[in-house]
């Protein structure tokens, strides 16, 4: 059956929605005076949105389920089973309609939502536990399982519309032949009424959706999650949120002490910085977490306009300032008492890279430069990749152009999704779960991440020369990639400029996405770099 696990989504939160409604009314007894109501944002739209399919879907409200979706909609649930594609309303309808009422009841719940608006564009992430019930013979009554949700609405006939969702697999409990019987009633015409409470059935408490809530901790996934602060502290390893200030904008970072830290001692320093858009608890964090169980203190932050660091507008991706949030990361490191300053390192990733090899090559305060993961190109680079986008690269400079006049004019910044599965003109449009880094609450989508990408971005990103900075470069340069990974060739042109002294490890058997989160890969390129550096 090939979608029946978009069952999963149903979301029927009526203590939530009865307190609501209570205190509103508390409210309009106190007060005397008529509020005027205000026209709801596209986020709150789209949250009603989802909180009305996946209640429509738990009371078998065929109708408003397929009213929710767009005319075609992408579904993904290869990590449960079934075949990904498009699908009509219709044809999802008709799988739900034959497994859901061979249940008595579901009961879903969701955790950890983010929904991100961008035009006629937008994306939300949230986790799920989904609580199957329907009695057997032998008393296994239950099934629930722990998901995580990616999202993608468009707007049709101007209304916002349900067009892609993906599931991840958290962890599941109980007794998984639950969906084939419940699907053999169905057949055999043994449709179930639904059951209003379960609060009478024996041994519910052991599965109510409730408690698993409420020890949410206990069922986070087994891969890397941006849930989790993107790191494990394991070891021994202690974190310090701490700030410092970059050309008037306070930043937020995370600074990540060794095991057995002694506050009378001075240790190696690593600061680690992360692909374009991304924010410090995504690979920042993770390979931060892990230098400092090698004995490493090492500082990841939010750039200016990003995550929880000042900065306006929001997300957007300009090297200037991102060098000169570097420096300041610089001179926030050498200056504290715990920093051994004659041996800090910059660590770059992605597009930061680029970013960090500038700031070498204009700071020698930094000693060493790593570069894992690099995408590094130039305007000619570029100009072959984004020529492929709608309107091509003169087409997004200037559209950049405009975005800026407009931000100066008015204060509003125009935004495009940065991470896309079906809009073209989202910053990364990656289709088929090629790149679902940014999108997967698995992986790193979620809260901390904002998935915006400011219009005028264009402009700086793709006038950038990421590669030019290599001859003025004096330091010794240590690069972890793939020919898998982000423009390969851009990092052999880098590298062949290179004048000091300088190695490259080739880590080809896996792709750029690995190289940020996944636990072989990570503790790989880790490895190779914490031996590197022990080598200075």
């Amino acid at each position: 059956m090939r979608s029946f696990f978009l069952l999963l989504l149903v979301l029927p939160l009526l203590m939530a929605c009865n307190n609501n409604v209570s205190n509103t009314e508390n409210n309009n007894t106190m007060n005397t005076t008529p509020e005027v109501p205000t026209a709801p944002t596209d986020e709150q739209t789209i949250q009603t949105l989802i909180h009305t399919l996946f209640s429509a879907t738990d009371n078998r409200d065929w109708a408003t389920v397929k009213g929710t979706m767009a005319a075609s909609v992408y579904t993904d649930y290869s990590a449960l089973g079934g075949e990904p594609g498009q699908y009509t309303p219709e044809e999802i309808v008709n799988d739900w309609e034959a497994l859901l009422p061979g249940f008595e009841r579901t009961i879903h719940l969701t955790a950890n939502e983010a929904i991100w608006v961008a035009g006629d564009r937008a994306t939300a992430t949230l986790d799920g536990v989904a609580t199957h019930y329907t009695p057997v013979e032998d008393g296994a009554d239950f099934w629930t399982v722990i998901v995580g949700y990616d999202l993608e609405f468009v707007q049709e006939e101007g209304a916002w519309k349900l067009a892609r969702i993906d599931v991840s697999l958290y962890d599941q409990l109980g007794n998984e032949n639950l969906p084939a019987q419940a699907a053999e009633k169905v057949k055999q015409g043994d449709i179930q009424p639904i059951k209003e409470s379960l609060a009478s059935v024996d041994n519910f408490e052991a599965f109510d959706p409730v408690i698993l809530l409420e020890n949410w901790k206990g069922f986070a996934p087994n891969a890397y999650s941006v849930h989790r602060a993107g790191a494990s502290k394991t070891g021994g390893v202690t974190v310090q949120e701490v700030e410092f200030n970059s050309n008037g904008a306070n930043l937020k970072g995370h600074l990540f002490l060794p095991p057995h830290f002694e506050a009378d001692q001075q240790y190696q320093a690593v600061i680690v910085t992360g692909s374009w858009t991304s924010v410090k608890e995504q690979m920042p964090d993770e390979y931060a977490s892990l230098l400092a169980q090698a004995g490493y203190l090492s500082l990841t932050f939010d750039f200016t306009g990003f995550g929880a660091s000042e900065g306006q507008p929001r997300q957007v991706e300009d090297y200037v300032l991102k060098i000169g949030d570097i420096k300041a990361a610089i001179d926030y490191l050498t200056t504290h008492p715990n920093v051994e300053a004659a041996s800090l390192t910059g660590m770059g990733f992605c597009a930061s890279s680029g970013y960090m090899a500038h700031a070498a090559a204009q700071d020698p305060r930094l000693k060493n430069l790593v570069l894992v993961a690099p995408w590094l190109h130039n305007p000619a680079i570029a100009q072959t990749i984004y020529d492929m986008r709608p309107g091509k690269t003169e087409g997004l400079l200037e559209a950049a152009r405009q975005a800026k006049a407009t931000y100066a004019e008015t204060g509003e910044m125009a935004y495009v999704l940065a991470a896309s599965e079906l809009d073209p003109l989202s910053a990364m449009f990656v289709p088929n779960n090629v790149f679902d880094y940014y999108l997967n609450p698995a992986k790193a989508a979620g809260q901390h991440y904002d998935n915006r990408f400011a219009v005028s971005s264009w402009e700086p990103w793709l006038t950038f020369d990421g590669i030019a900075s290599a001859q003025d470069i004096q330091q010794p340069v240590f690069i972890v990639h793939s020919e898998q990974g982000a423009v390969p060739q851009g990092t052999k042109d880098f590298y062949a400029q290179l004048n000091g002294p300088k190695d490259i490890v080739w880590l080809n058997d896996y792709n750029q996405q690995q190289l940020y989160f996944e636990a072989e890969a990570v503790n790989s390129a880790v490895e190779k770099v914490v031996d590197y550096l022990k080598a200075q």
